[in-house]
């Protein structure tokens, strides 16, 4: 009779436990998140300073205006929208573009970029975590577009809709993969901690708290006899209820 009471005792205690482990397995991964999420590219910050102060020394002043105000904008934007796990797409994506337009100016408007959003898509209402694709897009611009010479660089990013998934692809038509693994092989391996791998690690994180399935794939394009013609990276995730 003393041995029942003590187990139907055990039981709530073990159950009490076990929620007070969870509930704190949540708080670290949480807490984790948000370190992730505050880390940018320090080479980023660099990369704005240095063409602010390049255009300063050409006497542009007027470029170097139109730079530090596009880059001010931004560092609100990033602000804002890493104060909490999830912003709107539209949020999301304005901050994308003012991101895009500090790499065309530095670079001379040297590619072009095509954004679009499915008309089935509501930006204002789709949530998505702040700040993941940037790592990509970087990476699209800086090792494929950028090393680019022939033809006309272009990156296209596509947000779309697929029953309860959001799908947001970034393609460009510049170098490839491999060939920006032989030229980069070093910068990529000091940087990777950065860009793509922190990116992944925060789905990672976004996975095990909120569940929404959210996964990156990675493809790349070829011409009709198999010469390289970019990378397409796609992220997908549920639809947050």
């Amino acid at each position: 009779m003393a041995l029942d009471a003590k187990l139907v005792k055990t039981k709530p205690d073990y159950q009490q436990a076990k929620q007070q482990l969870s509930d704190t397995n949540r708080r670290i991964a949480e807490a984790k998140l948000l370190s992730l999420r505050m880390q940018m590219n320090p080479h980023f910050v660099f990369n704005s300073l240095n063409a602010i102060n390049n255009f300063v020394l050409q006497n542009d002043s007027e470029q170097a205006s139109r730079y530090l105000t596009v880059f001010a904008t931004l560092m609100r934007q990033i602000l804002a929208n890493t104060q909490t796990d999830w912003v709107s797409l539209h949020d999301e994506l304005i901050a994308l573009r003012s991101y895009i337009e500090l790499e065309q100016l530095r670079c001379d408007g040297h590619f072009d970029v095509d954004v679009q959003i499915d008309a089935a898509l509501n930006a204002y209402t789709v949530q998505v975590p702040p700040l993941l694709i940037q790592p990509y897009v970087e990476n699209a611009i800086r090792r494929g577009l950028l090393p680019q010479l022939n033809g006309h660089p272009q990156l296209k990013i596509n947000c779309k809709r697929a029953g309860n998934q959001l799908s947001i692809s970034i393609a460009d038509n510049g170098i490839g993969r491999a060939a920006a693994a032989s030229m980069h092989a070093r910068s990529m391996a000091e940087n990777q901690l950065q860009g793509s791998q922190v990116a992944e690690e925060r789905i990672a994180l976004v996975n095990d708290i909120y569940g929404v399935d959210a996964h990156i794939e990675s493809l790349d394009l070829v011409t009709t006899d198999g010469q390289p013609a970019g990378t397409c990276i796609t992220f997908t995730q549920n639809l947050k209820p």
